[in-house]
């Protein structure tokens, strides 16, 4: 993780939680430096546990995040 990069978003995120990686990584460009790209905002956010990984479709269409099987009758 990029230290340079992840103090900010941590102030900025912060302030401002409901922010979303592309959001943050605009916020980010905005101070002098290089510009941040919106995967390393990713990166951060996952070293950070402030974002979980996707749930797949079929459990979205099961309505349970734990993949388990339901019995329709």
């Amino acid at each position: 993780m990029n230290p340079a990069v992840a103090g900010p978003a941590q102030g900025i995120g912060s302030n401002s939680p409901s922010y979303g990686t592309r959001r943050m990584a605009a916020m980010l460009s905005r101070y002098p430096g290089r510009p941040v790209n919106r995967k390393q905002v990713r990166r951060i956010f996952r070293e950070l546990n402030w974002i979980e990984p996707s749930r797949k479709k079929i459990d979205i269409i099961r309505g349970k995040g734990d993949g388990s099987k339901t019995v329709r009758t």
